[in-house]
């Protein structure tokens, strides 16, 4: 199942996924730390400049309370969207949320609360079919957003978490409001209280350096198992090559280059000639699905054509959305490399795609993997910069911790290592 299963409490509580007293392994684990600091709530308020009521002589008990101090926060928030670049949103330190969360009396709302609280809410107003002041499943959302706020505010360091403000791209009248968490542990930390998990289990080809993962995810190094092993391929098996270029064209597969034909046909020519001398299967990773999809069309690859008619001479397959049309591309791939081992085919694929975790192309299937680039998150990513300063703080602070500057690199070493897996299984 997916990590988030597990990790939020939402979705576990929903499923009603038991995980107390059992051993729980999580594979490709190197996507924990990523999946643990994803925003843990984000609530979608209509921007309303009045300030809207709801009969509340209608509503039975707490539920007053609850009902008039969302209504209060989004009053404020509306005030504060006007003050705020509507376009970029703003982010903002936790302790201002907490603030002005007080001042609706919604933190008097004990934690035990909340959920029940926001099923009895949905499930009165359908009943008596009055407007909601959120809809239903962000009535839910909100809940959990307060949940997590009480938590902040009782038991976690305000310093890991900020909020922010921003327009909500679904809904050009409204706007979100967001809680980001930029430390790991307290999504791991649910799993290893005392009481909960037997053993967890965290297993990756990609986990290296050891140290600074274990640190990431707040784990004790001196009470964690550790095994590392050697690859089964040796070094000498092994030719990893980087071309920075071709042909006067500078292989930089960012951005503002992804409009350069000249770049894309000359992977093309690289890949040519590798497979002049390579036999077998070819896989080629590129950064993003719209970079494969651009790298077919300037390639004229018709992977419809049963034929197989094009620049390269060989079958060329492309990865799928569609998980089921996943797999039988994946048999027609192996099914032509059965048929001519020498000749081989071409597998393209997406860095983070269904193809580069968790398949096994062994052997023939794949002598040679080509990376025309890796998807970094945009360095201009309001949740990046907040990250990258939350990290520069913390290295400042503590000398182990790594940079922001580090942590973004890092994410490089990761993806090379991932696409390695991909045929050195």
């Amino acid at each position: 199942m997916p990590y988030n299963y597990i990790l939020d409490k939402k979705i576990k509580n929903n499923t009603k996924i038991n995980t107390t007293q059992k051993i729980v392994i999580i594979d490709e684990a190197h996507n924990l730390e990523a999946v643990s600091r994803e925003e843990l709530r984000e609530a979608k308020i209509k921007y309303e400049k009045e300030e809207s009521t709801v009969d509340l002589s209608l509503t039975p008990g707490i539920m007053n309370k609850v009902i008039e101090g969302i209504k209060k926060l989004e009053y404020i928030y509306a005030q504060n969207f006007d003050n705020i670049d509507k376009e970029n949103g703003e982010t903002f330190n936790i302790s201002m949320l907490l603030k002005d969360a007080e001042k609706t009396g919604l933190m008097g709302i004990t934690t035990e609360n909340w959920i029940n609280l926001s099923k009895n809410v949905i499930l009165y107003f359908s009943k008596t079919k009055q407007k909601t002041p959120l809809s239903g499943t962000n009535f839910e959302i909100f809940a959990y957003m307060m949940e997590e706020l009480h938590a902040i505010r009782d038991n976690y360091t305000q310093n890991d978490y900020k909020s922010r403000l921003c327009r909500d791209e679904t809904d050009r009248k409204g706007y979100k409001l967001m809680i980001w968490c930029f430390n790991a542990k307290y999504a791991i930390e649910a799993l290893t209280k005392e009481g909960e998990v037997y053993n967890l289990i965290l297993t990756s080809g990609t986990l290296s350096p050891l140290k600074t993962y274990i640190k990431t995810l707040g784990l004790d190094i001196k009470t964690t198992i550790q095994l590392q092993n050697d690859h089964i391929i040796n070094a000498e098996q092994l030719l990893a090559i980087t071309i920075t270029g071709y042909e006067n064209t500078e292989f930089r597969n960012i951005y503002k280059q992804r409009d350069n034909q000249d770049m894309f046909m000359n992977y093309a020519k690289i890949i040519q000639k590798i497979k002049e001398v390579a036999p077998g299967g070819c896989l080629v990773f590129h950064p993003t699905y719209k970079c494969m999809e651009k790298s077919m069309k300037i390639w004229k690859i018709n992977t419809t054509n049963e034929t197989f008619n094009n620049m390269f001479n060989l079958p060329v397959f492309a990865e799928p959305v569609n998980k089921e049309e996943t797999e039988r591309i994946i048999e027609s791939y192996e099914r032509e490399i059965e048929h001519n081992e020498k000749k081989g085919a071409i597998m393209n694929g997406v860095c983070r795609g269904k193809l580069s975790e968790g398949i096994d192309f062994k052997d023939a299937r794949a002598r040679v993997v080509v990376v025309t680039g890796i998807p970094y998150p945009p360095m201009q990513d309001p949740k990046i910069k907040e990250k990258m300063a939350y990290l520069d703080k913390r290295q400042r602070e503590e000398d182990d911790n790594i940079t922001g500057k580090e942590w973004y690199k890092q994410g490089k070493s990761t993806y090379y290592k991932m696409q390695a897996q991909a045929f050195c299984q």
